[in-house]
């Protein structure tokens, strides 16, 4: 078969829309050459194949002004997030982003010890962080961190782990 014509036709009377490219949803009208000689036409509703857009990578970062912390009420951790572009802690901060971010920390059972509300600004958050509960080492899992949200994937980088000690006086 040899192609011999395409022509985008009117959907309401099957006129030819002269120069037209086609665009998804139009009518195309393919006239051919068949192996035998005669002439072919063939009409079609044309598609365009849209390639789906690769997720945006996000990586979140977190630093800690210490990991180890007294349980009494008053010690805390300045806790630092970062959304930046790459693994590479100095690669670029996704300034774009504003939004609040729920975020867990569990102790070494696996148990929910504390659930953080982050309020991210121009892709960064800082927060005081005090232990309200048991004394206990705790981290943040990649797992309950890793997400796709609109278009984005979410990953962090490390998981960050302090020991929250009923005896501590800091050091």
């Amino acid at each position: 078969m040899e192609l011999i014509s395409t022509e985008v036709i009117s959907d309401w009377g099957g006129n030819v829309i002269p120069d037209k490219p086609p665009e998804d949803g139009d009518i195309v009208r393919y006239t051919y050459r068949r192996n035998d000689g005669k002439i072919g036409i063939r009409e079609k509703i044309y598609h365009v194949i849209v390639p789906i857009p690769e997720p945006v990578r996000v990586y979140i970062h977190v630093d800690l002004s210490k990991t180890k912390v007294a349980n009494n009420g008053i010690d805390t951790v300045q806790v630092t997030f970062t959304l930046r572009a790459g693994v590479d802690p100095t690669s670029a901060v996704k300034t774009g982003i504003n939004r609040t971010w729920e975020t867990l920390f569990r102790d070494q059972d696996n148990v929910v010890y504390d659930t953080i509300i982050v309020q991210f600004t121009n892709g960064i958050a800082t927060f005081d962080y005090k232990p309200s509960g048991k004394s206990v080492a705790i981290s943040m899992k990649k797992a309950d961190v890793d997400t796709v949200i609109s278009n984005a994937v979410v990953t962090l980088v490390t998981e960050p782990h302090i020991q929250i000690l009923s005896d501590y006086t800091g050091a």
